[in-house]
């Protein structure tokens, strides 16, 4: 008798939130910012791709990376620009050299070969309007790792942080990466703060 209301005790507690695996980026791994906008992660065809703002309110923003860190591509428009017409940038990074993962208390530097492409959306085609190339610096550093908890579990992660200069200026951006996940996600651009609020498994 007793063990039996043990168990159905047991049962009636809510389950432990599974923490997030590296196996998961297969299915995909949700993410939420302080902002409020959900986003996700995935491999997708070998990438790993990082798209921050799933609920399309207002924007489109999916980016194809290397550890989620080093961006290759980017897809950023506001979404009338699809839905009513209009123009939308796509930008492809090309680094030299390849990028590495990122490592504790070391810098990383590198040029980065741009090409900004904008497509035209009207009623009835896509098409391309013009496309700009140019090149910048990029400087990169890697933090040391700490111990944070998000969702419910903790997680080891590395700060990263870079400087990107150019023909148009500089920009700063910040990541963290999580070492045993094998991905970042970006936290900081231009001293403008947007942290991870939650992390789960799809």
């Amino acid at each position: 008798m007793l063990r039996a209301l043990l168990l159905s005790c047991l049962l009636a507690l809510p389950a432990a939130a599974d923490c997030v695996t590296k196996a998961d980026l297969v299915k995909g791994i949700a993410f939420t910012r302080q902002d409020g906008h959900a986003g996700r992660v995935q491999t997708q065809g070998g990438a790993l791709v990082v798209d921050y703002v799933t609920d399309h309110k207002g924007w489109y923003d999916r980016r194809v990376t290397r550890f989620g860190v080093f961006e290759t591509q980017f897809d950023l428009w506001l979404s009338d620009a699809v839905l009513v017409g209009g123009e939308a940038p796509v930008m492809v990074w090309r680094f030299s050299p390849a990028p590495i993962a990122p490592q504790p208390d070391k810098g990383w530097t590198a040029s980065v070969h741009q090409v900004v492409s904008h497509i035209g959306y009207g009623s009835q085609m896509v098409k391309l309007v013009n496309r700009d190339k140019s090149d910048l610096s990029a400087k990169f550093q890697f933090l040391t790792v700490i111990e944070a908890k998000l969702s419910g579990c903790s997680y080891r992660i590395l700060p990263v942080e870079a400087r990107f200069t150019g023909p148009g200026g500089s920009q700063t951006r910040r990541w963290i990466y999580f070492p045993d996940l094998g991905f970042g996600l970006e936290t900081a651009r231009d001293g403008v703060q947007n942290g991870l609020t939650a992390l789960v498994a799809e």
